[in-house]
């Protein structure tokens, strides 16, 4: 017990030493902390998973809310319909292109048959919103390359989820029904919204008296978790709901909530306090995903060639699908690290395993697979962004992305797309 709470204290003080470093570097803290998590787990086996028991999966369900939470908060409105269509142009292509290209080196190498090649390409196709959200803080990414990334990793974990069960329901009675797919898909987006929108409506009518009680700068990010098991028992994305109801709280005015007899009068924006609080959680709880996540991931040395195959064709799609469809408003630089910043997460290692436990053919290599791509992906993307500042790379992407704002231009006023 001793040892254990000596180790969690060093890796906090750690952290902190890896977040000065980012900025002398530009290497990303997240990739000292996953070797962490390496070090102590399949390097030197001090600690595994199973430690944890099942308060590990907890703990990283709660570090990927609270880090969409706090990104909902910091999103205007006027923003998100600047980026609306990058998001889904840019987002569901790479997605699509992503699952197709991991399927189809799977199936052309003889590793698996095709439905269970797409669950690989599925479980590896979307951007984990914990690692994108704060590299895209800590990077200082301009808008609107910001909010598409952010939105577009929180998006791209949906289509993840429902596209593997899909799969899987499609391989148990042998028949693929695209309709299901897509109606299973708007269904959890846009009833997930519906849940994170009414729910900030109610939290502003109670919030006002909520805060004359002590200790309640939690208040709203616990209501944030009620909503998150609300959406999940109801069968729709949960993080997505904690998302929409970030946005409506920070967008109360814009969505004409305050207009409505029950609230007016009652709108309370979020306090500078509440913002610094839930900051310090989103680091805390950067530190354990990420920690835990290398502790996670379990090498497979046969599947590293598959992995890495993946991993760089994901990688150059990305780039050409970022030339062709990211909007030009778009300072080059900032269209650079929309280029690459597509690294998987723990949401992809989580569901690599379902398709190993529902007893599909491959599953193994399918788990392991993903859990070399979510690796290898992360430190791609870390190994990029100090890369690009670098004279050579740098001026490869400027003349790659020529036709984009000029870095340190002002951004040209143009009115925002609507939401329709």
């Amino acid at each position: 017990m001793a040892s254990g709470i000596l180790a969690l204290g060093l890796i906090y003080f750690l952290a902190h030493g890896f977040t000065a470093m980012f900025a002398r570097t530009r290497v990303p803290d997240v990739l000292f902390l996953i070797a962490l998590g390496l070090l102590f787990g399949p390097v030197f086996h001090l600690i595994s998973p199973a430690d944890f028991g099942k308060i590990g999966p907890v703990m990283t369900t709660l570090a990927l809310l609270v880090i969409l939470f706090d990104s909902g908060t910091r999103l205007r409105l006027p923003d998100l319909a600047a980026s609306f269509r990058d998001t889904l142009a840019l987002g569901v292509s790479s997605f699509v292109v992503t699952a197709v290209l991991a399927a189809g080196l799977a199936k052309a190498l003889g590793w698996l048959d095709w439905l269970p090649a797409l669950m690989l390409g599925t479980a590896v196709a979307g951007s984990s919103a914990a690692v994108v959200v704060p590299l895209v803080y800590q990077l200082k990414v301009g808008e609107p390359a910001s909010t598409t990334l952010i939105t577009e990793s929180a998006l791209t974990d949906v289509l993840c989820i429902v596209g593997l069960f899909a799969i899987m329901q499609a391989f148990g009675q042998g028949v693929v029904d695209p309709g299901r797919v897509l109606g299973a898909l708007l269904a959890a987006l846009l009833l997930a919204s519906a849940i994170g929108v009414l729910g900030a409506i109610g939290w502003l009518t109670l919030l006002s008296a909520v805060r004359r009680y002590p200790n309640s700068l939690s208040t709203t990010l616990g209501f944030a978790l009620v909503l998150y098991g609300v959406a999940e028992i109801l069968g729709y994305s949960g993080p997505i709901a904690v998302l929409a109801f970030g946005i409506a709280l920070a967008n109360q005015k814009e969505l004409r909530i305050t207009r409505l007899a029950f609230v007016h009068g009652r709108e309370t924006d979020i306090t500078e306090h509440e913002r610094a609080f839930h900051a310090e959680l989103v680091f805390i709880f950067k530190i354990f995903f990420f920690v835990y996540l290398g502790l996670s991931i379990t090498f497979a040395p046969l599947l590293l060639g598959l992995a890495a195959l993946i991993t760089l064709a994901a990688y150059l799609g990305r780039l050409l699908l970022t030339r062709a469809l990211l909007s030009r408003i778009a300072a080059w630089p900032d269209a650079a690290v929309v280029s690459f910043m597509v690294p998987k997460g723990l949401a992809a290692a989580v569901i690599a395993g379902i398709p190993l436990a529902a007893g599909v053919p491959g599953g193994e290599t399918i788990r392991d697979t993903v859990y070399q791509v979510v690796l290898l992906s992360i430190l791609l993307t870390a190994a990029l962004v100090p890369a690009t500042e670098r004279t050579r790379l740098r001026n490869a992407y400027q003349w790659f992305f020529r036709g984009f704002r000029p870095s340190g231009a002002a951004q040209p006023a143009e009115p925002p797309a609507t939401l329709a």
